[in-house]
């Protein structure tokens, strides 16, 4: 196990949380981590329940200051490589 999945499984348990915010190079992740140590290995961290926002596809703001909603996709099931994780936030 990584000490990436160590320490979110730390973070975890002491928040009492299970969804996390990921951020990589190009995509803001959102969902909710498996709860599976098999599943979560050296490499993957699996989420289930997972939104994933582009950051490249992000629409300007109008004159209003106002901003359109930003493009996503949604994944029953989604594998997050753990090398490409640069942040990540426990949230409630």
């Amino acid at each position: 196990m990584t000490d990436m999945i160590k320490k979110i499984k730390n973070i975890i348990a002491k928040s009492n949380t299970d969804k996390i915010v990921i951020f990589t190079n190009r995509l803001k992740i959102v969902g909710h981590i498996y709860k599976c140590d098999e599943c979560n290995n050296d490499y993957f961290l699996n989420l289930t329940n997972a939104i994933v926002i582009y950051l490249n596809d992000l629409y300007p703001c109008e004159d209003t200051g106002e901003c359109e909603e930003f493009p996503s996709q949604n994944f029953d099931w989604l594998h997050v490589n753990i090398d490409k994780i640069l942040a990540f936030s426990l949230v409630k």
